[in-house]
């Protein structure tokens, strides 16, 4: 049997696709990932503590490290993204077939999608002049929006300070 790659793979219709296969490539496409752990580097993130907690549950419960844990969803999420700059978008599909498919989404792939179709907008002369007036002659900011964005620079050098300690431990 000739060894089939990813891209063979992707230009192929999902029906047709084995799980079996699938599941051959990514587990290669990990080996391949993993075997370059000599060449490895180090990358520090910052997580909210309920994704960090849930992160190190997961990656004990299925048995990883946390570094395998991170590699495996760092190489997911970069997959994503080819995905949804080939205007594709990505779904589970529930294996029965009983349930209908749901749709994968982030912030990031969200605006992948956005940016790789433009939509023009059209502007009147009249809304075009009101438009360069509000940007020229922006309103001063009012109490409350000060007082947010305030509250807000306090909250981050807050973690920002919180961060430092850990990573200081």
């Amino acid at each position: 049997m000739s060894r089939r790659s990813a891209s063979d793979i992707d230009n192929a219709e999902v029906g047709q696709v084995e799980i079996g296969l699938w599941h051959r490539i990514l587990e290669e496409d990990i080996l391949r990932l993993t075997s370059r752990l000599r060449d490895a580097m180090r990358i520090e993130a910052t997580l909210p503590d309920s994704r960090g907690a849930a992160v190190i549950k997961l990656a004990e419960e299925l048995g990883l490290t946390r570094s395998q844990f991170v590699d495996e969803a760092v190489a997911l999420f970069m997959r994503a993204i080819m995905e949804v700059r080939r205007g594709r978008r990505l779904v589970t599909v529930d294996s029965v077939g009983s349930q209908a498919a749901c749709e994968i989404a982030t912030p990031t792939l969200t605006t992948l999608e956005w940016a790789a179709n433009p939509i023009p907008v059209r502007l009147s002369p009249v809304e075009f002049d009101r438009l360069v007036e509000l940007t020229i002659h922006a309103p001063e900011p009012t109490e409350s929006l000060r007082k947010s964005a305030d509250e807000h620079e306090r909250r981050l050098a807050s973690r920002a300070a919180v961060e430092r300690k850990r990573s200081s431990q």
